[in-house]
């Protein structure tokens, strides 16, 4: 059964940042739309880097139930087994009832958003869908077998869709490299959509120095760049669209994972 909306208290889950603020800020508006703009009850974001912290957010409330929202993109490694590991170590783990959802980035609403957004930043910067490669670089990570699966199911849903004539899975922590994916593109019109939950580190500074545009690091996304006679665009994490704290309540009223 979904919850009482109004009574229910959420805990927003994310890997948060401390070289990037803004990645933290991201979350704390979420958080502060579903409580003020949706009639949740109490919304509280919670950081692995940041505060406060999965080991002790739970300590800071009184409630017995609480449903948490993993804020990544991937139900992997930190959704699966940094997430509840940390949380366990609250001393009132023991007594809550701990209600996990899937992750936000299996969201089935994810793919149309994210072909929305491809589509609105090839008209912006004039770009065609026959000249245009589209990486969707994600983390991922050799410690968890579905670290990458998200990733690669917007993939395969955004080639459906039809948004360009190219589109490429690529991470930053296994393969394929975001680096060998880019050297072998030859459209000359890239679009790089980070599917990443925050304006972290990775996003702001790490995807336009591995590419070799540290022009761009500072920079306001949605920003493009030239190089080798390629006219790329880098797009900001899909987190920060306002759209996903609507994806984030549904997934509080209807949707539970495994973990429950």
């Amino acid at each position: 059964m979904p919850i009482d909306l109004e009574k229910g208290t959420v805990i927003l889950a994310a890997h948060g940042s401390r070289r990037e603020p803004v990645a933290n800020a991201v979350v704390q508006e979420h958080a502060r739309r579903l409580q003020e703009e949706y009639g949740f009850g109490t919304v509280k974001a919670t950081f692995r880097q940041g505060t406060p912290t999965f080991g002790e957010v739970l300590d800071s409330l009184s409630v017995d139930e609480v449903t948490v929202v993993p804020f990544f993109a991937a139900d992997g490694y930190y959704a699966r087994t940094v997430l509840p590991r940390e949380l366990s170590l609250n001393q009132r783990y023991p007594q809550m009832r701990v209600r996990f959802t899937e992750a936000v980035g299996n969201h089935p609403r994810i793919p149309p958003l994210v072909d929305q957004r491809v589509r609105q930043l090839m008209r912006q910067f004039h770009l065609s869908a026959e000249q245009t490669a589209l990486i969707v670089v994600g983390h991922g990570t050799l410690r968890h077998a579905l670290s990458s699966a998200s990733t690669r199911a917007l993939v395969e849903d955004l080639r459906k869709f039809g948004v360009c004539s190219e589109v490429h899975p690529a991470f930053l922590d296994e393969p394929p490299q975001l680096e060998e994916v880019f050297r072998a593109l030859s459209r000359p019109q890239v679009v790089v959509f980070p599917f990443f939950m925050g304006g972290s580190y990775h996003v702001l500074q790490d995807l336009p120095r591995r590419l070799g545009m540290e022009n761009l690091v500072g920079t306001p996304f949605p920003a493009q760049a030239t190089r080798a006679g390629q006219q790329v665009v880098f797009d900001r994490a899909i987190g920060s669209d306002q759209r996903m704290t609507s994806i984030i309540a549904e997934l509080v009223a209807h949707g539970r994972s495994a973990q429950e």
